[in-house]
């Protein structure tokens, strides 16, 4: 973990970088990212303000826009209500194309048991302001409620059951939350690869808040794209910011800079007269 650069200090140099790209690719996260961390998950939406810097994003050539997000894909495309943009759901076990193709990345008996969420479901009742988000493919435990007191003996209990799983899950603790889902190989750095095959094509920027989303600002980061950590004081990413909204100013930034950028010019090859 490293400290992180103001990114406000570095529009010059990103200005910079936009003239001399012909593509420019964006993937976020959703939940504190896009939008501010809620008590409960029903109540994060999406601002009018950040719907139409997404859309306007979207609708300039040249420009490709990802949200790759630990709701499951119904969910996650309700909230965002955008065509023609790349969803990922249960950090890409569910994916949405930019054709509107839906695909379940995981193969027969590669799902959570149902013996396993009922276990945690109880291990939930025992402990007030905890409960079990149920999303088909996956869940989340949140206790973001439960006494200050209670929770690490929540915690305790969470990952005393989960080393019992043989291996058969993976279990991301991330802000008053543990995300359970199918060790099937699927993360979010995973998600961005499958999305974008060459992350050092174009320029690309990476916007997250989260534990899950260290990866992806390292891998961002090592392809020499930009990675932005919001609402951290130390990360992998190398910029940082403080909240949702400057990721939305940002974004309306990006794309009146991306629209009306001025390119590089290609360097003119010497030629040498003939005698």
């Amino acid at each position: 973990m490293a400290t992180l650069k103001p990114l406000w200090l570095s529009l010059g140099m990103i200005s910079e970088r936009l003239n001399q790209s012909n593509l420019l690719n964006i993937a976020t996260d959703f939940d504190g990212t896009l939008t501010p961390i809620q008590p409960h998950p029903e109540d994060a939406h999406l601002s009018a303000r950040a719907r139409e810097a997404l859309a306007a994003l979207v609708g300039n050539d040249g420009v490709n826009v990802a949200v790759l997000s630990g709701r499951s894909l119904d969910d996650l495309e309700q909230r965002i209500g955008i065509g023609s943009l790349f969803l990922a759901g249960l950090a890409g076990i569910e994916t949405r194309d930019t054709e509107g193709q839906r695909k379940v990345q995981l193969g027969y008996g590669e799902g959570l048991s149902d013996e396993l969420k009922a276990e945690m479901t109880e291990w939930c009742r025992r402990f007030e302001g905890s409960w079990l988000e149920d999303k088909r493919y996956s869940f989340t435990l949140h206790y973001r409620a439960t006494p200050e007191h209670l929770q690490p003996a929540f915690c305790a209990g969470v990952r005393r059951r989960m080393r019992v799983q043989n291996g058969s899950v993976q279990v991301i603790h991330g802000k008053k939350a543990f995300e359970v889902i199918p060790r099937a190989g699927w993360t979010k750095e995973v998600t961005l690869r499958h999305w974008l095959p060459a992350l050092d094509e174009g320029l690309l920027f990476y916007f997250g808040d989260d534990t899950h989303d260290e990866p992806v600002h390292e891998a961002v980061r090592l392809a020499g794209g930009i990675s932005v950590a919001v609402g951290r004081t130390a990360s992998r990413a190398e910029y940082g910011v403080a909240s949702s909204d400057d990721v939305v100013w940002f974004l309306e930034w990006l794309g009146r800079q991306w629209q009306h950028r001025v390119p590089a010019m290609e360097p003119k090859s010497s030629t040498t007269a003939e005698p």
